[in-house]
């Protein structure tokens, strides 16, 4: 059997596919106006082009928000001059209501207006609105959630507790915590009665502390007062150890109603709405006050060979292995009390 080929057709035949694929490869690019149309066009060049247009995505939308905040200002500049132009009115009726040319009637019908004046301003902070989100409103809802919203606290016990385990055996957290909370709040407590005498066991700069502060809003007719306090979290913030001192420094999270009053009205503050704060209450052990002008961390020494002894829990000397009795145990000292975002009691 003889079979026959034609070589030629079929090579003919391959490059007329290839030459139809290249048309529609021609005619694709030509209709979609891309040079590149699939990865197997060119992977690396498909790929910078992915990315490229991502970023031009990413901008377009951000030139879209960028708008849609600009509307927002837009939105509550005209509420604002809508107010300002209710605002003034009612400065033009005040003023108009001062002439004595005016009868009670005129009195009265001013008064109206002005009543509705205020609605309106009311009406106008209440129904501004961009996308179903309230603009003037918004500011005092804001406030609302702040003032409900406990302040976080350096929580830094677990670091400092067992330092402070080492050096005082009988140190007992919760202990230490509540006499921290308790002095914090009959301080405060002191300062709304403009009295010290619920501070007797306060150290005497604590004591002095209140007392400066009490005499100064006195000297300028301010009653201060606060009212409802809560203490959310108390945590140790920080312990150190100088000039023959122990610190530690515990920070609470406050809540409370706090303002100012002089002759009657309110000059800071606000009656009903709570405030969030953070107090340091620093507790003081002094060791030894003949040692205190010293940078001795524990203030003693061996008795027997003149070691220092640098931890107060040691009971035993790390050198000659003699007994230690320790100093002053148990003379702590709450002596100051301040605000941290403020540093005011």
């Amino acid at each position: 059997m003889k079979v026959n080929h034609n070589m030629s057709a079929v090579i003919t035949n391959k490059q007329l596919l290839r030459t139809e694929n290249k048309v529609t490869d021609a005619m694709e690019r030509l209709s979609s106006g891309l040079k590149i149309n699939h990865s197997k066009d060119n992977p690396a060049g498909m790929a910078i082009s992915n990315k490229l247009n991502l970023q031009i995505e990413g901008l377009d939308q951000a030139s879209q928000n960028a708008s849609d905040g600009i509307s927002v200002l837009q939105t509550t500049d005209g509420a604002l001059s809508e107010v300002t132009s209710l605002v003034q009115r009612m400065r033009e009726l005040s003023v108009q209501a001062a002439s004595d040319s005016n009868t009670p009637d005129d009195k009265k019908a001013i008064q109206k207006e002005v009543e509705a004046l205020k609605k309106e301003i009311d009406r106008v902070s209440k129904d501004t609105e961009f996308n179903t989100k309230s603009l003037l409103d918004g500011l005092e809802q804001q406030a609302d959630v702040l003032a409900e919203t406990p302040k976080s606290v350096s929580a830094m016990t677990r670091i400092f507790e067992p330092q402070i385990q080492r050096d005082f055996p009988d140190f007992h957290m919760i202990q230490f915590r509540n006499q921290a909370e308790n002095m914090l709040v009959a301080v405060l407590q002191a300062v709304s009665q403009e009295s010290t005498q619920n501070l007797k066991n306060a150290s005497k700069d604590l004591q002095a502390q209140i007392e400066n502060q009490i005499e100064t809003n006195r000297a300028e007719g301010i009653h201060e007062k606060y009212l409802d306090i809560h203490i959310h979290q108390t945590e140790i913030s920080n312990y150190q150890k100088k000039d023959g001192k122990c610190i530690i420094t515990f920070q609470s999270a406050v809540e409370y109603i706090h303002y100012k009053e002089r002759g009657g009205s309110l000059c800071e503050g606000s009656r009903e709405r709570k405030e969030q704060t953070k107090y340091n209450m620093e507790l003081v052990y002094i060791q030894d006050e003949t040692l205190t002008t010293y940078d001795n961390a524990v203030g003693t020494v061996c008795p027997h060979c003149g070691a220092p002894i640098r931890t107060l829990g040691q009971m035993k000397c790390e050198y000659c292995g003699s007994e230690v009795v320790p100093v002053n145990v148990k003379v702590w000292n709450l002596q100051k009390i301040y605000e941290v975002d403020y540093h005011h009691v």
